[in-house]
């Protein structure tokens, strides 16, 4: 094994440095300086950020972020409006011109590029423009998830953009086909110009619809998100479907408002390594400013640069950890395998049915009570007369188990009631709220988890030792290998009425514990229940800890202290 290992503490230049060499540990306050301080990120590697649109760019943010390292940028050419409901009016030659201005400002600092969608679309002849530039590396639809499908009626509607699907009134399997449908229609219709597709969640439920559409994922860290949770949800999604899997990671956060940044630097250093270290090639910041004034107008990455004047800048606490992770760490610490590598041994098996804790979400429970309404109303595909119900919403149980007790059992994202009611009034002047930012934090313990969909082959599951059969259906030939496995020496800890074709004799008692060939399944209505949880512990692993194996490489995050947000990296 090669340890490399080190204590996140200390300043960007000196945190998670890792030594490599037999057994090697690097301890706090040693002198960990890498080799190499001006180092530049290896070919195939992209890091960058979100970049406010600002016509004409000032020479400083361009020489700043050369300063950090980063090779990649994404933007928007229209905006939100006011109250985040209605979109500027802006005119496709605006548009066009805006995009003219900023793929030049990329040329110039050699920074690959994507076109953000999000409030309006992309006219079709500023579509072709960035189709014939080959720095360009496809549409980011961002929170697309969001936008055009779970919450359209509130946000996309108002934004007068088009569903991928209009699915009120269908059933729960028809509005998953359909929605499929029209993420494939988008895809199609982005790559008529020559351009990839790849989509945001802020919601993490959507990652095997969008990836099952051969369009790219790319995950939410820190925002709203359990890290490792999120995480494993994207990575089972782009294995399954072979698709592109980027990670951004997020600085707004619930509770912040319009307060930047809204996770400590600590936490943001340890979101990068962690993206690192699983395997990422593409990794952006997003909200290092402002994007939501006019396109065009949006100001400078703040949250990672100052603006001093046309030739001076200044970098941020936060843009100098992201210049030490460019500049510094990927130089010294080269990786030899990918997400791509995976190999895990608890696999979650699941229909995506969209349901993230909608009924335990903040505005449900606080604001609209008993009135039927929120924000993120539960409304599963976006669907009016689609709602959670105990098969939806039995995985939630899983994730408590596998993170020991972090995530709870009311949902997968930090936006619920029991999170919400403790958070503090935003500030008056819009800085952030100390105690709001301390709530959310990088940690949670998982063990070599992937989230695969219904349609899993057997292929996918040779490396699993425990496996969770959850949601409302599972297919014949998914089951089928799902079976194949436990008669190998896996355990199935499975809802009863997914494995109904495979018990004809089921006494009914629940949980119900079956052995089959050199493993065994485990019926449970309840995946909380106490004999559950006998028969899984020994495959939750260190609480301690985030541990994944790619290839015949392991990698372990170690919480060494009681700070949520400090790691060790062993791999």
């Amino acid at each position: 094994m090669i340890s490399r290992r080190g204590f996140l503490h200390g300043s960007a230049a000196t945190a998670g440095a890792l030594l490599a060499g037999s057994n090697a540990r690097l301890q706090a306050g040693e002198d960990s300086t890498p080799k190499e301080q001006n180092g530049h990120l290896p070919q195939g590697m992209q890091v960058g950020l979100a970049l406010p649109s600002q016509v004409p760019m000032p020479s400083s943010v361009v020489d700043g972020l050369q300063d950090i390292g980063v090779n990649y940028v994404n933007f928007f050419t229209a905006a939100s409006t006011g109250n985040y409901l209605t979109v500027e009016s802006i005119s496709d030659s605006r548009q066009q011109a805006i995009a003219e201005a900023m793929v030049n400002v990329c040329e110039r600092a050699g920074f690959a590029f994507s076109p953000s969608v999000h409030w309006k679309d992309i006219p079709d002849a500023t579509l072709a423009f960035y189709g014939r530039n080959r720095a360009c590396q496809g549409v980011v639809m961002d929170e697309g998830e969001h936008i055009r499908q779970l919450n359209w009626h509130r946000f996309g509607k108002a934004f007068g953009v088009a569903p991928w699907a209009e699915v009120d009134g269908l059933s729960l399997q028809d509005a998953y086909v359909r929605t499929l449908e029209g993420a494939r229609k988008t895809r199609e219709a982005y790559k008529s110009f020559g351009l990839d597709t790849i989509v945001t969640c802020v919601w993490p439920v959507m990652f095997h619809t969008i990836a099952r559409a051969q369009i790219g994922v790319a995950c939410k860290v820190q925002g709203l998100s359990y890290t490792p949770v999120t995480f494993a949800l994207a990575l089972g999604a782009a294995h399954q479907y072979n698709v592109p899997f980027w990670i951004c990671v997020e600085m707004w956060s619930q509770g912040t408002g319009s307060a930047l940044p809204g996770h400590s630097p600590e936490e943001f250093r340890s979101n990068l390594l962690f993206a690192y270290w699983m395997g990422i090639d593409h990794i952006y910041v997003e909200n290092g400013g402002w994007s939501s004034p006019p396109a065009g107008a949006q100001g400078v990455p703040w949250n990672l640069l100052s603006y001093q004047s046309e030739r001076q800048y200044r970098l941020t606490e936060y843009g100098k950890i992201l210049r030490w992770f460019c500049r510094e760490y990927i130089p010294n610490h080269p990786r030899d395998y990918t997400w791509r590598d995976v190999v895990p041994e608890i696999v979650i098996v699941r229909f995506p049915d969209t349901s993230w804790g909608q009924r335990y979400s903040w505005g449900l429970r606080e604001r609209d009570r008993g009135q039927g309404y929120s924000e993120w109303p539960d409304n599963l595909y976006g669907a009016l007369n689609l709602h959670s119900d105990a098969a939806t919403e039995a995985w939630f149980k899983i994730w408590n188990l596998l993170t020991y007790g972090v995530t709870g059992d009311d949902g997968i994202t930090y936006f619920k009631y029991r999170i919400g009611k403790e958070l503090l009034p935003a500030n008056p002047d819009s800085s952030p709220v100390a105690q709001n930012v301390k709530m959310h934090t990088f940690f949670s313990p998982l063990n070599n988890v992937v989230v695969y969909d219904h349609l899993v082959p057997e292929t996918l599951l040779e490396s699993a030792k425990l496996i969770f059969l959850t949601g409302t259906e599972v297919s014949p030939e998914s089951l089928k290998g799902v079976a194949s496995r436990v008669e190998a020496g896996a355990i199935c800890v499975a809802l009863p009425s997914l494995v109904k074709p495979l018990f004809s004799d089921d006494t009914g008692r629940r949980p119900a514990i079956v052995p089959r060939g050199k493993g065994k399944w485990v019926i449970a209505e309840d995946f909380g229940h106490p004999e559950v949880l006998d028969e899984v512990k020994p495959f939750l692993g260190d609480p301690r800890q985030i541990r994944y194996r790619f290839g015949k490489r392991e990698v372990r995050f170690r919480r060494t202290t009681d700070d949520f947000n400090q790691i060790e990296i062993e791999v």
